[in-house]
């Protein structure tokens, strides 16, 4: 979290605004069954209710196995969504991709600086070992989970990152919501239903959410 003073009639007040870095994972297509698997993930939920922790992680997977295939080589993407957002940056290749989201508090230019950094971290220490599996895995990446952990706190790395690429000149392409991302022609509602990245408890929260017009979930 960071922490603003503003000062009103003589008297300092202390605003904290929280900062929230939720996940990091990185996607990719498998060239032996040309399905897309979630190769590493690393999640930092803490901050929602016990009962729904699973459902988030469950959510930012689903994301990155939908979307994926749709995403161009070196290409970068942002979508917020109920004040949520999701960054992504694509390999050369086009076959990898890795997955920030947090929340809309979380300064978009450190979302980006974690994400090519970790992405350089993961092409350096996993390579194309990824590739040879054709599942779900979690592949250990070091370098990757500890810039998660340094990126918690945007202080602690702000000064670091205020040094690297300008990422405000390197063109985004911004989705309004997810439903834009995934580019399918399919309701959001028939794919949630649908895929295996939800379990049956997440697909009864996600229904009755909507009929209580809840902002709990990214959709």
């Amino acid at each position: 979290s960071d922490v603003y003073k503003r000062q009103v009639h003589g008297d300092t007040f202390h605003i904290e605004i929280l900062m929230r870095l939720y996940g990091l994972l990185f996607a990719g297509v498998c060239p032996e069954d040309q399905q897309v698997h979630i190769y590493t993930r690393e999640y930092e939920v803490s901050s929602f209710g016990f009962f729904v922790q699973n459902s988030v992680k469950e959510t930012f997977k689903f994301v990155c196995r939908e979307s994926l295939l749709n995403l161009k080589p070196e290409s970068r993407h942002c979508v917020q969504h109920e004040g949520y957002l999701a960054y992504i940056q694509m390999n050369e290749n086009g076959d990898l991709g890795a997955f920030v989201f947090c929340d809309a508090e979380y300064p978009r230019r450190l979302a980006f600086a974690l994400i090519k950094k970790a992405l350089e971290e993961y092409n350096a220490t996993v390579r194309d070992n990824w590739k040879k599996f054709k599942s779900d895995e979690n592949i250990p990446c070091p370098a990757a989970r500890k810039l998660f952990l340094d990126y918690q706190d945007p202080k602690k790395v702000d000064a670091l990152s205020a040094a690297q690429e300008n990422v405000e000149r390197t063109q985004v392409i911004m989705h309004d919501n997810i439903q834009k991302l995934l580019a399918r022609n399919e309701d959001i509602d028939q794919l949630v239903q649908k895929s295996k990245d939800f379990s049956l408890q997440s697909k009864v929260f996600y229904k009755n959410s909507k009929k209580m017009n809840k902002c709990c979930t990214l959709f």
